[in-house]
């Protein structure tokens, strides 16, 4: 039987930039704050008032 292939050390083959802020974007502890702000601005009440328009279903798709 064969011995297990190593893994390989991709680390010097990929381009990262150094940067003075972290590349994690911690969206599991900004997310409960994006979406009390939606709620406060009623995002999801203005985006329906702004699709009130009346639309018309033709056989090629729908036109407004």
């Amino acid at each position: 039987m064969a011995d297990a292939p190593t893994k390989t050390d991709y680390r010097s083959t990929v381009f990262l930039p150094r940067t003075d802020f972290p590349m994690k974007a911690g969206l599991p502890q900004k997310e409960p704050a994006i979406l009390a702000r939606w709620q406060a601005e009623d995002l999801y009440g203005q985006v329906r008032a702004a699709r009130t328009a009346s639309l018309y279903l033709s056989a090629t798709g729908v036109l407004n």
